[in-house]
């Protein structure tokens, strides 16, 4: 039986603070502090908290009300970096030379005119926000309108190449999100899990909010974010039952005419009873770029995605008789294909490894006895498990990565929502369960202290995989904040002594090694790297590595040798063999090793 007290007022102190007591009377150890007029609750679990606001009335009151009490948070969080972003990408690029002209011209074309085709409301809307937290207008808006940036910004860079990659840009994606839905009789009720891989790795889940909004005019709504952001278009639940989770796209078009992806799922959670009202409302607002929208509806158990880009779109319902549906960051539909930008093989690969992982773990689920929970969900939201059968990745082909900022388990039919708290990745953390309507508190959400928190993976942040993701994660957050290569290899040997096992922190440690001129400890990361690897296209890239590493040292023959073998490779990806050629002729110098792009999520070299 649960037991629960909730202290009114001042946020209370250890002796007396409210806690969930699990079933077995096992202490959670998880804390409310009540939300105020002059500031937002919170929920603090053992690895990090949550926070949670009401706010009500109009579009603009509601906005006001929420940068009023999020103001200390807002300034340290995502909006700021987000703001900032697109800038940091170029300047980290090896066409840095050309960052300034190319940021001024992003801003300039593209950013600048997506704001000035913001509905009239939106404008109002997010003045009063700025307002209300003392901030920027200008800066609220970069922060808004970096996603549709960043991807007219690798979508132009891939055209002028003439390239389905965008080879050397070096801007690694950051983006991998995760779906994982199970219906009756799969399950007791509807449940829909999702990962939000994002930018902002020590903003964005430092600073998680759950928004419960009250309009005047619309359904309520509750939206799983951070602070600094407003509206429920990423993921987010209305009080029909409604759940939508949106997921990120390289395309090669774009419509600077259309409609940034927040303001389009906003308006479906104020205003959308069904799936098919939900699409009705996002083809009144055509895309700038390309996403995918992840629904589920709790009342009836069913749940569709309904992709879209330019000038095209496609609606999948989960068919009659399936109970289950995975959902990663690879387009279903045929007509994408011809416009989806394969921005480097590894991301791709992961991608597609995380698809079909979700898949596996949904059809596992589904042939069990018992029916599915919210701990199975959850569990497929934290997993790292190789499917190989070889010892738990780090990351790479994981559903859960340091850039895992948001994780959420909906259960639609009960209007409750369960929250990952804590750094990245936050599927791996203390899920605590909101709901949209506290009993006995008319139209206010908050947290449901009817059921209790669980973590799907007790004890993992103290064991070895736990403390060298730590390290890992922590690395790469230090990375984008302009750490030197030599401190961040430091790191990364750190997380090797603890996990030698996973072979993206040896490939890792490479590059690194690489671009500061330590050939030999490249050479020793890489060779070790394909001790581990077995996937054919990887290892010649690692492959690739090693010959660079060789000829970095001075070992020509040797280096050239493995040029040729990987020239020759038919499991080569066309980039690694266009590398490959280019290293036969022309010697990899010192100068090129400093400049090799990095990225620290996948591994490789965009």
């Amino acid at each position: 039986m649960l037991e629960f007290k909730e202290k009114k007022g001042d946020a209370p102190t250890p002796a007396s603070a409210p806690i969930w007591e699990q079933a077995d009377g096992a202490a959670a150890g998880c804390v409310i502090h009540a939300e105020s007029e002059r500031g937002p609750g919170r929920v603090v679990a053992p690895h990090g908290e949550v926070r949670f606001v009401n706010v009500s009335g109009s579009q603009e009151a509601m906005a006001r009300q929420l940068g009023q009490r999020t103001m200390g948070e807002v300034h340290k969080g995502a909006a700021p970096f987000f703001a900032t972003y697109l800038e940091r990408v170029l300047k980290n690029s090896p066409i840095s030379k050309a960052s300034g002209v190319l940021h001024w011209a992003t801003h300039r074309w593209v950013t600048a005119r997506l704001r000035q085709n913001m509905p009239r409301e939106f404008e109002k809307t997010i003045a009063a926000f700025a307002e209300g937290a003392q901030i920027s207008v200008d800066t609220l808006y970069d922060a808004y309108l970096m996603p549709e940036s960043f991807l007219w910004l690798v979508g132009t860079y891939n055209k002028t190449l003439g390239s389905k990659r965008a080879l050397g840009l070096g801007a690694p994606p950051l983006c991998g999100c995760t779906s994982a839905i199970v219906v009756p009789p799969g399950s007791e009720t509807t449940l829909h899990g999702r990962n939000f891989d994002y930018f902002g790795i020590d903003y964005w889940d430092q600073y998680a909010t759950v928004v419960f909004y009250h309009p005047d005019d619309g359904i309520d709504y509750v939206s799983v974010t951070t602070a600094g952001f407003i509206g429920g278009g990423v993921t987010a639940m209305n009080a029909a039952g409604l759940t939508l989770a949106v997921h990120q796209h390289f395309v090669d078009r774009f419509d600077l005419d259309g409609v940034p992806v927040g303001l389009a799922g906003d308006e479906v959670m104020r205003r959308a009873h069904s799936i098919e009202e939900a699409v009705s409302i996002l083809r009144d607002y055509p895309p700038i770029a390309g996403w995918t929208y992840v629904m589920s509806e709790g009342d009836t158990g069913r749940a569709a995605i309904f992709e879209v880009a330019p000038g095209r779109e496609n609606l999948h319902f989960l068919p009659n008789g399936k109970t289950a549906m995975g959902y990663a960051n690879v387009y279903w539909g045929a007509d994408f294909k011809k416009c989806e930008v394969d921005y480097y093989p590894e991301y791709r690969r992961c991608n597609y490894a995380r698809q079909a992982r979700v898949v596996d773990c949904l059809n596992a689920i589904g042939e069990q006895d018992a029916t599915a929970q919210v701990l199975d969900i959850a569990k497929i939201l934290g997993d790292c498990e190789d499917p190989d059968g070889a010892p738990a990745r780090l990351f790479g082909p994981t559903i859960a990565a340091a850039n895992t900022v948001a994780s959420v388990v909906f259960e639609p039919a009960k209007r409750r929502v369960w929250v990952g708290t804590g750094r990245s990745p936050s599927s791996r953390r203390w899920f605590v369960p909101f709901t949209l309507d506290r009993e006995g508190e008319g139209r206010r959400g908050g947290p449901d202290t009817t059921v209790a928190p669980f973590t799907a993976f007790p004890g993992w942040e103290d064991g070895l995989h736990g403390r060298a993701f730590e390290l890992y994660r922590h690395a790469c957050h230090l990375f984008w904040e302009g750490e030197s290569d030599e401190r961040l290899l430091i790191m990364i040997e750190y997380a090797l002594a603890l996990y030698p096992q996973e072979p993206n922190l040896h490939v890792l440690a490479g590059l690194l090694a690489l671009r500061i001129q330590r050939g030999q400890r490249a050479e020793g990361a890489f060779r070790r790297a394909l001790e581990l690897f077995t996937e054919s296209s990887r290892r010649s890239e690692v492959g690739l590595y090693l010959a660079w590493a060789l000829d970095l040292q001075g070992q020509r023959t040797a280096a050239r040798h493995i040029y040729g073998k990987i020239a020759k490779d038919p499991a080569a990806e066309s980039t690694t063999v266009t590398r490959a050629r280019q290293g036969r002729w022309v010697r990899f110098s010192a100068n090129q090793a400093a400049k090799v792009p990095l990225d620290f999520i996948y591994a490789g070299v965009p």
